[in-house]
């Protein structure tokens, strides 16, 4: 190889390691600009938030401990439960699992979201899906209705 073909190659080498730094910042930092969006705001100042998370895109999340608790009804289990606001729609999320030795049909429920002094806030409809026994399936149950601040809820 010639001189000038040597350093040619190690220019291109140059400018394509360059070209891979360059695209390996920028990845880091929308990853870490996205990761920045996720994160509940600190100055929620809202009334009534003693159970909510903010975050920065204006989504709530509800942290009450005592909403998360496994709940059961009848021979099924609710764990894993989530309340969230995103765009003024209130969604609960959560697993239920039969627990019994046969097949329960779909069950229309009725969810009963509560303040810490026990006091009603509303009523939202819900279905449980028809489980097999033993099978674990998923509870949703959304309303535009402001529930994102129970502190429990029943179901009935």
């Amino acid at each position: 190889m010639k001189k000038k073909e040597k350093k040619g190659i190690l220019i291109l080498i140059a400018v394509a390691v360059v070209i891979i730094v360059a695209l390996l910042i920028i990845r880091a930092v929308m990853k870490n600009n996205n990761d920045n969006t996720q994160l509940p705001s600190s100055s929620s100042t809202e009334a009534g938030s003693e159970y909510t998370a903010l975050y920065s895109d204006g989504s709530k999340l509800n942290t009450s401990s005592k909403l998360r608790e496994n709940k059961v009804y009848q021979s099924i289990t609710v764990s894993n439960i989530q309340l969230t606001t995103v765009n003024g729609l209130n969604r609960l999320l959560a697993n239920v699992t039969n627990n019994s030795s046969a097949s329960t049909d779909a069950q229309d429920v009725s969810l009963v979201f509560v303040d810490d002094q026990g006091n009603t806030i509303a009523t939202v409809p819900g279905v449980i899906p028809a489980m097999n026994a033993g099978e674990t399936a998923q509870l949703n149950a959304s309303t535009t209705k402001d529930i994102i601040n129970a502190y429990d809820f029943r179901i009935e």
